[in-house]
């Protein structure tokens, strides 16, 4: 402070990449020591799923995901990669947009985040949406009915950013709803489930046309078969989507290993029989 620079607060910083978030950690583990940054009058004050929560004194380091796990028990929130990869910590942040003028609510990833920068703000977990308790809420029952969930442990992500998404587009097409979860890690789906149950909130779906064509008659990567052919010139699209393909075998063999891909169950069960031993993989 001799030296006239300001003083220096973990609202002012704004995470972009790894070495900037090592240099929070110093600067935060300084201020920390010092006590002269965050004063011990301070208190902290944050809201989570409607409940107030205050602290005289909190860890610089602590992170977000890390407070709502240990300090309001709220284990909804996982923390899985602890990078922000995965999608699997994501919570609702909701704060008021001085630029903006209005309040805001976006997704976030909490293991990112240090819970002294949402000082002030709510913090909505995926208990705050719904639970067995108090009632699930749309998306986590149509994900539910999809069966769009095997372990869960990534399933909380996904419901939060589908109400984020649903917050900002009460109304998203189909396109959006596939482009908004980069994010989001899952594996024991593989990813269609979860998008079938979501893509039911999209203006081009609905909850009883559980398969219907897309405009492009472009079908999910697990409906395509090897020899189809491209439906051109088709005045049906839902007709040229329903066509089945010839199912075609496949064999490679390389450095005396021989990969066999059955496309029919009669095939496999030849395969079976044919070579001894087989190792099958999904």
């Amino acid at each position: 402070q001799s030296t006239g620079s300001p003083t220096l607060t973990p609202s002012l910083f704004v995470m972009s990449s790894l070495q900037e978030d090592l240099e929070l950690r110093k600067v935060l583990r300084l201020s920390a020591k010092s006590k002269q940054n965050i004063e011990s009058s301070d208190v902290f004050s944050i809201v989570i799923n409607n409940q107030q929560y205050t602290e005289s004194e909190v860890d610089p380091e602590l992170s977000l995901c890390d407070y709502i796990r240990n300090h309001a028990h709220l284990t909804g929130t996982k923390k899985s990669c602890a990078e922000g990869g995965c999608g699997a910590c994501s919570v609702l942040l909701s704060y008021h947009d001085e630029t903006k003028g209005q309040d805001v609510t976006i997704s976030v990833n909490s293991c990112l985040r240090p819970v002294l920068a949402c000082n002030g703000m709510k913090v909505t977990t995926i208990e705050g949406l719904g639970s067995r308790q108090t009632g699930y809420s749309d998306i986590q029952q149509r994900l539910a009915d999809f069966n769009g969930t095997q372990c869960g442990f990534c399933s909380p992500g996904w419901v939060i950013n589908m109400q984020s998404l649903l917050n900002k587009n009460p109304q998203p097409s189909q396109e959006e709803v596939e482009q908004y979860f980069d994010g989001n890690l899952c594996r024991c789906t593989g990813y269609r489930p979860i998008l079938s149950a979501f893509k039911t909130f999209a203006t081009t779906n609905s909850v009883e046309n559980k398969s219907s064509c897309s405009h492009s008659c472009s079908s999910d990567v697990e409906d395509l078969v090897s020899g189809k052919k491209e439906c051109k010139g088709s005045k049906n699209k839902s007709e040229c989507c329903n066509k089945k393909s010839k199912a075609i075998g496949r064999t490679i063999v390389y450095d005396g290993i021989t990969w066999l891909t059955p496309s029919t169950l009669d095939q496999l069960y030849s395969y079976l029989n044919q070579y001894d031993p087989v190792l099958c993989v999904d």
